[in-house]
């Protein structure tokens, strides 16, 4: 049976108060139920409305199974005949349905949830008495799971519940569950038992806010004193739940001023709002612990920061403010409303939309760029463009999606391995530095044999000189490749330093005559090798080498076979130089050939220092930015390229 219902009075608040025979410790005691609330208006049940036709309710109603049980009632699937449908009919419990306080709550239960019509509150179809006597309503069958059985599978690591409810659904569930606060609020009542339990997500995104069954009504007074508390809880397993009839709601989701027993409001129902919120985001209770530890906590300021508490969760930084804020001690310290919280997780959603485009996006450019790097990786010599296709793209997804480890790793891959075609930017890039490196070399030349040549005109001073076409071949040779270094400097080229080098074999031939082929010309030839071994041109590097060589071995060569005059003579044991160009003298033969040798070592020194120090200063460059591009990559992929 339905009971009537007055009329609500536009512009009026319904006030109205039903008195209910309240049975408590074996007493009977009037006990007045407010069911008062902006929108809701409950009228007294008329006399005789406990008449029932038994039959009707059977013919009407047949009962399939049982949905669940608690302590006042129990949940039946049935089928309303009458209708067409399948139903959850709730009923009072046989051996509670005799007592007039649980009779009561029922009703009020019922009522306040009949006229909460919301998407994400069960509607209420009918009420009233059923063949046994027992009160009973019907409402929608609503088919899914609680939150607490999608939470205690994500826990388990539940491959199917992970794919099915990710975090980013559980909280635009959340929001639902939010707007469903938010409307009861605005209608006057305050839930006071929000819990994963009392949340259910439907098979097809219905998202259902339970059990209205101790929630408050605005203008009424706080029905329960904070010493009672203690009193009312018991442990049913892994929730800790209220006795029934306390009207306190479970522990771990409860505010403090709950705990307390003092006035509620709407922001009570944000502090369970936030506990739940906590929950879905770390999988771990806000509050754990035995009863007494729980209610005290509640009662001081908890630490609702997910990445303190359960540092291995991803937790956005922006989730974890609005726990924060909705978990705060007092009242004033929270979220406004439940509109303010929804909206608050609705900003960060908002981004995090963006943010899951832009990793879409930057999805699709890493894939593109896989694809180019198989394709180098098949066919070993690509053309450049490929490589330079990949790096682009990966370029774009690491615009898009700064932290892509996978786009971060290929890049550093590609770059840390350089590919075999040298790209024509590249041949322009190593040109320019081979023109520079001869312009040195012709620098070195222009001035350094000027030098050498005015540290020999002590020797052939005066009448010391014997043979001058020796000399003068000498003289010629250094102003030719004087000449060719000035050339080499204004235009490099690999074959002017043939011309230097053959001058050069020509000169050290001639002055090989002075004191032979095995006195200061092994020097020279050193310092020119060790000068043109740094030539970019490798054909270069290796005749330098082979010239210089040829200034001793074919002077050795031709005084051997009899050629050219001997310059060492060997008698009793000693070696004698023959002057086969001019006179030694004490003085200038000592003093050249202390400063030649001095001169020669320091350029020798010098320009294999200056040699290994660019060497160095570019090893170094290259180890910067191999750390530096190691850098833009996380640990894990680090350490895979050093393996």
């Amino acid at each position: 049976m339905t009971p009537n219902e007055t009329e609500d009075v536009p512009g009026e608040r319904a006030s109205t108060l039903e008195e209910a025979k309240t049975d408590v410790g074996g007493q009977t005691s009037n006990r007045p139920v407010t069911v008062v609330g902006e929108g809701l208006r409950f009228s007294p049940r008329p006399a005789g409305a406990n008449a029932f036709n038994a039959q009707e309710f059977v013919d009407r109603y047949a009962k399939f199974s049982s949905l669940g049980e608690g302590g006042m009632g129990e949940v039946r699937l049935c089928n309303d005949a009458r209708i067409g449908r399948d139903v959850a009919m709730k009923v009072i419990r046989l051996d509670h349905h005799a007592r007039a306080d649980y009779r009561a709550r029922f009703l009020r239960e019922v009522r306040i949830q009949g006229q909460l019509e919301h998407p994400s509150i069960v509607p209420v179809y009918d009420l009233g008495i059923g063949a046994d006597g027992a009160t009973y309503f019907t409402m929608k069958r609503v088919r899914g799971l609680t939150l607490a059985d999608i939470l205690d599978r994500l826990r388990v690591k539940d491959p199917t519940t992970i794919a099915q409810y990710s975090q980013r659904k559980l909280v635009t569930a959340f929001q639902s569950v939010c707007l469903a606060l938010a409307f009861a609020h605005s209608r006057g009542v305050i839930h006071r038992d929000l819990k994963p339990t009392n949340i259910m997500l439907g098979d097809f995104g219905e998202v259902y806010v339970l059990d209205w069954g101790i929630a408050k009504i605005k203008s009424e007074p706080t029905d329960v004193a904070a010493n009672e508390v203690a009193s009312h809880l018991v442990d049913s397993g892994e929730h800790l739940e209220t006795q029934v009839g306390s009207f306190v709601g479970t522990l771990g989701y409860l505010s403090p001023e709950q705990i307390s027993g003092e006035e509620v409001d709407g922001r009570s129902d944000i502090y369970g709002l936030g506990a739940l919120l906590f929950e879905i985001l770390t999988l771990g209770s806000l509050h754990r612990g035995s009863p007494l530890k729980i209610a005290q906590a509640t009662a001081e300021q908890v630490d609702a920061r997910c990445s303190s508490r359960y540092p291995d969760r991803e937790v956005a930084p922006e989730l974890e403010e609005i726990c924060v804020k909705a978990t705060m001690l007092e009242p004033k310290d929270r979220y406004a409303s439940a509109r303010d919280l929804h909206d608050a997780i609705g900003r960060y959603l908002d981004g995090d939309r963006d943010l899951e485009r832009r990793k879409m996006l930057a999805a699709n450019h890493l894939e593109v760029a896989e694809a180019e790097m198989a394709l180098i990786a098949k066919e070993g010599g690509a053309p450049p463009q490929h490589r330079a296709k990949a790096l682009g793209e990966l370029g774009r997804a690491l615009a898009l999606d700064p932290g892509n480890e996978a786009a971060l790793g290929a890049i550093v891959n590609l770059l840390l391995k350089p590919p075999r075609i040298i790209p024509r930017e590249v041949l322009a890039d190593m040109q320019r530095s081979r023109e520079e490196t001869q312009r040195a070399i012709g620098r070195i030349g222009f001035i350094g044999f000027p030098i050498a040549s005015l540290m020999m005109v002590p020797v052939f001073v005066g009448r010391s000189v014997t043979n001058w076409t020796t000399i003068a071949q000498t003289v010629v040779c250094v102003v030719v490749m004087t000449a060719l270094c000035w050339v080499q400097q204004r235009n490099p080229s690999h074959r002017i330093s043939y011309w230097i080098m053959s001058a050069a074999t020509l000169a050290f031939l001639a002055l090989g005559r002075v004191y032979g082929p095995l006195m200061l010309i092994p020097q020279l030839a050193m310092c020119m090798a060790f000068v043109y071994s740094v030539h970019p041109v490798r054909r270069v590097q290796i005749a330098s080498v082979t010239l210089m060589t040829l200034t001793m071995a074919v002077p050795l060569l031709l005084e051997r076979i009899g050629l050219w005059h001997s310059s060492y003579l060997f008698r009793d044991g000693e070696m004698v130089v023959v002057p086969n160009t001019c006179k030694f003298t004490d003085l200038t033969t000592t003093g050249f050939l202390g400063v030649a040798t001095i001169f020669l070592l320091l350029v020798g020194t010098t320009s294999v220092g200056r040699i290994r120090n660019a060497l160095t200063a570019a090893e170094e460059r290259l180890s910067l930015q191999a750390w530096q591009l190691r850098q833009l990559v996380p640990e894990r992929a680090r350490r895979s390229f050093r393996e």
